[in-house]
């Protein structure tokens, strides 16, 4: 927690987004349980042993730190311009970020995995510098 209230990630965004309304996200959006067309157009989603109630942004937040080069403008024009893909698209997501890799890092520090914890804490060297870019 020490760790979090140093960074500002959570004075700043908590009051800037209100609570999203309720939704079930997949919790594990990432390509392989996606079904799309000849034309790359999303067609279907299998696999929804993860999902929870959480806000959707959840679901593109994990999609991008587990696959961080995949151009999301495909979703985004699935959403057609709604929340969470309005003009604070990209702080959205940069807090989501924030609160899976803090409880990525606080799992594999529990588990004594310091190659692991490595990884994730170099991610999160990475998101408060562009958090702090965007601020």
């Amino acid at each position: 927690w020490e760790f979090v209230k140093k960074t500002g990630i959570a004075r700043g965004g908590a009051g800037e987004f209100p609570r999203p309304a309720p939704s079930l996200p997949h919790r594990d959006y990432l390509p392989g349980p996606l079904f799309v067309d000849d034309g790359l157009r999303l067609r279907g989603v299998i696999d929804f042993g993860d999902f929870q109630g959480s806000p959707r942004i959840g679901d593109i937040a994990n999609l991008r730190m587990n696959e961080p080069d995949v151009d999301l403008r495909w979703l985004r024009d699935g959403y057609g311009g709604q929340e969470p893909f309005d003009e604070r698209f990209e702080r959205r997501l940069l807090l989501a970020g924030a609160g899976l890799q803090i409880g990525y890092l606080a799992h594999f520090l529990r588990e004594g995995n310091a190659e692991e914890a490595a990884v994730v804490h170099r991610a999160i060297r990475e998101t408060l510098a562009w958090w702090r870019a965007a601020t």
